[in-house]
């Protein structure tokens, strides 16, 4: 498990540096507000991972990658058909794609260019709205895929867009900071 808490001294930092939007937008409205920045977040996620499914398991951590400064979101969309290779999947493979748009104008592109590319015959949801922007919020949207395995639905409130899902086996989260730091992570059900 792990704890990320925001101190005054590093919110004030991050906010002196525009890294966070102005007070009073709405977190549900993140995605419209078209500006510059996110809003703050933290958090505190703990996981029993084991080494075997037992009967109370619902999903499984299958790859974790993480890489850092892709050119374009070409270059990213390589290295997530090659970390899907790596684990004998293909896009069509992925059921959910789990993103982590933030709100920020200048970073969020990068979401947007795969939701069209190479997303877009995949069922999209993101988290960020829900949670804010902290460094470790991966471990958010790691919870979240973890629940819609264990409840067998995905709430509405986290749809990007609604394209039909027969079955949920597996999901993507990719996630970015500022197009610096990248992650992926692959996680399936557990019948």
């Amino acid at each position: 498990g792990g704890v990320d808490e925001i101190e005054e001294i590093q919110f004030n930092t991050f906010d002196r540096i525009g890294y966070y939007k102005k007070p009073g937008i709405n977190n549900l409205n993140l995605l419209t507000d078209q500006t510059k920045g996110t809003i703050a977040g933290e958090g505190s996620t703990f996981f029993l991972l084991e080494d075997q499914p037992t009967a109370n398991t619902y999903a499984a951590v299958k790859d974790v990658h993480t890489f850092s400064n892709p050119g374009n979101h070409f270059q990213v969309e390589d290295v997530i058909l090659h970390f899907l290779s790596q684990n004998n999947l293909s896009i069509i493979d992925i059921d959910v794609v789990v993103l982590g748009l933030n709100g920020d104008i200048d970073f969020d592109g990068i979401y947007y260019d795969l939701n069209t590319s190479l997303f877009k015959n995949t069922r999209q949801v993101y988290y960020k709205h829900l949670c804010g922007d902290y460094l470790t919020s991966s471990a958010f949207a790691l919870w979240m895929s973890s629940m819609i395995f264990k409840h067998k639905r995905i709430p509405e409130i986290v749809n990007l867009n609604h394209k039909a899902v027969k079955q949920i086996s597996n999901v993507l989260i990719y996630n970015q900071h500022q197009n610096v730091n990248h992650s992926l992570m692959l996680v399936s059900g557990v019948a």
